[in-house]
């Protein structure tokens, strides 16, 4: 899709968190997991772990910033705020894992940056 001309890829599928992309300049989140349940899913384990990605990109679609609001689903399915670390840190060790040197970088406070580009902020990034 990023060939083809998208500035941006957001996959699903998978009801879980999966890695962030970097990849010629252009992010892909393959899967940021369940965003609700409503009865209708597991909200137990890994299927409990949820996340928003918040991008905002320039008029011609290149990259000025993003980060990952991490959520948890609660009771029946409901999308919560999650204050923990564990959704960054998940995304962050899936990136790296399936990626390597294309995995976004992901502060502790879930900033994303670019690969190489660890010094847009003040917050330690990390692998």
């Amino acid at each position: 899709m990023i060939r083809a001309g998208a500035d941006l890829v957001f996959g699903s599928g998978p009801h879980v968190l999966r890695g962030i992309e970097w990849y010629r300049s252009r992010l892909i989140a393959y899967s940021l997991g369940n965003l609700a349940g409503t009865h209708t899913l597991s909200t137990t384990g890994s299927l409990g772990a949820s996340a928003l990605l918040r991008a905002t990109l320039d008029a011609r679609g290149n990259f000025l910033n993003a980060s990952v609001v991490p959520l948890r689903l609660a009771g029946v399915g409901t999308p919560v705020p999650d204050a923990g670390a564990e959704v960054a840190t998940r995304i962050r060790a899936l990136s790296y894992a399936d990626f390597g040197a294309r995995a976004i970088r992901i502060s502790a406070a879930g900033r994303l940056a670019a690969p190489g580009h660890t010094h847009l902020w003040s917050t330690s990034f990390s692998r």
